[in-house]
């Protein structure tokens, strides 16, 4: 759902976590760093996640507010200042409304999608230069080539790009696809085609070493609850998990999955689960043996919708309703700030 302009007033941009590839220290201080302001022309709505220079400056977006509110991509200093890269327009010539977060390049290129707009008002996937120059790559149709990408992309070493819709395709229930340097897109895989495979893919996708893709998708599977899921390198889908919902299992979870140093996968369902809020964070092995580390109980939060994150340590990193948390990977759970 799309939200009206400036609904949400003046919005927090928190240097507290869902920085990718961060090496967070135990403990956290709380610092909001900057706040957005649609009213004055500033974005509205940051959804996606943050990702950093080395320099510590931290490039996202929003899916609202700007100059033609279209959302932004903006790049925000250690200091707190603010630089809006781009406004995004809706035009056939530009998308509009990203939900995802970037990917930034060694080259210092930002990679992202929109959820909407474009040539065909189905979604783009861009790129923003150094010179804050944006360029769309890619216009999705609508047809069997997707519709609506909800998550960032995932790159290779030729410079490929890795991503999801969340409808469209054969089925209409979402495409993971691959667009080339050269900007031909290809389906490598399209969700829905029977009823044990999942439907509609918010998470981003993960990569591995071997170019295998990791992620989840939202509903589907045989208990309509959804699935995590890898697409090999080579071609075809596995199946790790059917999610069943209900106490003893996870449900319908939004996020993609991080990877261990031991090559287990971890990830979060916002319902299933024991506690009162039926959220959990769960462990997967390469083989698809479930572990649940965690249940939310609304005391520690719930409802995990934002993209987790690890340190090198293995401790997992997240928000849920309220709350940031530590979670390692023996369940052992440390609220590292309520809001």
């Amino acid at each position: 759902m799309l939200r009206t302009k400036c609904r949400y007033g003046v919005s927090p941009l928190l240097l507290l976590w869902l920085v990718a590839g961060a090496n967070f220290a135990r403990a956290q201080a709380y610092n909001v760093l900057y706040s957005f302001d649609c009213q004055a022309g500033d974005g509205n709505g940051p959804v996606g996640g943050l990702v950093a220079d080395p320099a510590g400056n931290l490039y996202g977006t929003t899916e609202i507010g700007g100059g033609h509110d279209g959302g932004i991509a903006f790049e925000v200093t250690p200091g707190g200042a603010e630089t809006i890269l781009h406004s995004f327009a809706g035009s056939p010539s530009d998308g509009q409304n990203p939900q995802g977060t970037l990917l930034r390049s060694a080259d210092g290129v930002l990679y992202g999608t929109t959820y909407t707009g474009g040539l065909y008002g189905f979604g783009t996937v861009f790129k923003i230069d150094s010179d804050s120059d944006e360029t769309t790559l890619y216009n999705f149709t609508g047809g069997s080539d997707g519709s609506s990408p909800y998550a960032g992309v995932v790159e290779d070493q030729a410079g490929n790009l890795y991503g999801t819709t969340i409808y469209g395709g054969l089925f209409g229930a979402g495409v993971a696809f691959e667009l080339s340097a050269n900007g031909k897109e290809s389906v490598l895989h399209n969700f829905g085609e029977d009823g044990q495979d999942g439907v509609y893919p918010y998470g981003q996708l993960l990569r591995d070493e071997r170019g295998d893709l990791y992620g989840t998708a939202k509903f589907g599977g045989p208990y309509g609850v959804g699935i995590a899921f890898e697409i090999f390198a080579s071609g075809g889908e596995k199946l790790l998990r059917q999610f069943a919902g209900g106490p003893t299992d996870g449900a319908e979870p939004e996020t993609g999955l991080v990877l261990g140093n031991a090559g287990n996968l971890y990830g979060t369902t916002v319902q299933g689960g024991t506690g009162d809020y039926f959220d959990t964070v769960f462990e997967l092995t390469p083989e698809g043996t479930e572990t649940i580390l965690f249940n939310f109980d609304g005391l520690d939060g719930g409802e995990p919708y934002g993209s987790i994150v690890r340190d090198t340590s293995g401790a997992i990193y997240g928000t849920g309703y309220g709350a940031v948390l530590e979670i390692t990977t023996r369940g052992t759970v440390s609220t590292r700030y309520y809001f």
